[in-house]
C-alpha cells in the first residue's frame, strides 16, 4: 500500500510520523495533482482511494489528469472517493467526461452515506462513488 500527499517536506514528514505511530506498513510518496511521478507509475495498483480531494474546482483538471494517468499506467481499475457538492455551479460530471471516466454505482456505500447524513443532519450533498476508465 502506498499513501501520497503534496510534495512538501513538512506535510510528508507529518504523514510519515502518522504512519509510524499507527504501526502500519505503507510507503509514503509525494504526489502533486497534475504529475505522474515514476515512483508511482512504475508499479501496479489494484485501485486508487482518495479522501477529500474534490474541494476546489480549479484543481479538478490536475486531479483527474493524475487519476486517469495513474489508472492507465498502473493497471488500477477503480478510483474510490467521496465527493461533497460545495456549490450548485460545481460541474464534476463534465470533468469526468473530459478525462474519460465513468461513474460506477456502489449502492451499499450510497445507503451508508445517506444514513450517516440523516443521523448527523449533515448539510450539502455527499456522494460516494467509484470511477472507472471509460471503455
Amino acid at each position: 500500500m502506498t499513501i501520497t500527499d503534496l510534495n512538501d517536506e513538512e506535510i510528508l514528514s507529518n504523514l510519515q510520523r502518522n504512519v509510524e505511530e499507527n504501526a502500519v506498513q505503507v510507503e509514503v510518496l509525494p504526489l502533486n495533482w497534475g504529475d505522474l511521478p515514476a515512483q508511482l507509475t512504475s508499479r501496479p495498483f489494484d485501485m486508487l482511494v482518495a479522501s477529500d480531494v474534490f474541494y476546489d474546482e480549479q484543481l479538478y483538471d490536475d486531479l483527474l489528469c493524475s487519476v486517469t494517468g495513474l489508472m492507465q499506467l498502473t493497471g488500477a481499475s477503480l478510483f474510490l472517493t467521496v465527493y461533497r457538492e460545495r456549490s450548485a455551479e460545481d460541474a464534476l460530471e463534465a470533468y469526468l467526461q473530459k478525462w474519460g471516466l465513468e461513474l460506477r454505482a456502489v449502492a451499499e456505500v450510497e445507503e451508508f452515506v445517506a444514513q450517516y447524513m440523516r443521523e448527523r443532519q449533515c448539510e450539502g450533498k455527499f456522494a460516494v462513488f467509484v470511477l472507472g476508465l471509460r471503455s
